[in-house]
């Protein structure tokens, strides 16, 4: 491990958010660019301890019960983001407005989540650098 922590790093799938708070606060996570948590049992209430990740440019939440509240915390505070995978997540309309702000954003899977068409329509007029953006499975599939 590197002064500044690691660059990269997956947690396991019984993952929880006391987990994450855990891990974080007993070590240097500076330099944390990728993170994935796919398939924890993660929830809104992590987005407290990832915010204060300020070097994250991907987080994989896919198939976690992550939703609108953590994504406003995200979407207010983590403006490296350029990969974001909310596949199977709980988010709306409601938490996606958020991402609207985000200019970095490069990929973002909103597959089978409660994203609306109206909402897809101003994703892509807002975030026009995103090379990717997967909806399927979504009203605007």
């Amino acid at each position: 491990q590197q002064k500044g922590g690691p660059r990269k790093l997956t947690l396991p799938i019984r993952s929880t958010d006391s987990d994450i708070t855990r891990l974080l606060s007993c070590g240097s996570f500076g330099n944390l660019e990728c993170l994935s948590l796919a398939f924890t049992h993660v929830t809104s209430a992590c987005a407290e301890q990832l915010i204060k990740l300020p070097s994250l440019r991907y987080l994989n939440l896919w198939a976690t019960q992550f939703g609108d509240t953590g994504l406003l915390m995200i979407a207010e505070h983590l403006h490296k983001l350029q990969v974001l995978n909310l596949c199977e997540t709980q988010v709306s309309d409601r938490g996606i407005a958020a991402l609207l702000s985000m200019t970095n954003l490069r990929r973002l899977n909103l597959n089978s989540t409660k994203l609306s068409a109206e909402m897809f329509e101003s994703l892509r007029k807002s975030l026009p650098v995103a090379l990717e953006i997967d909806v399927r499975y979504t009203e605007a599939w």
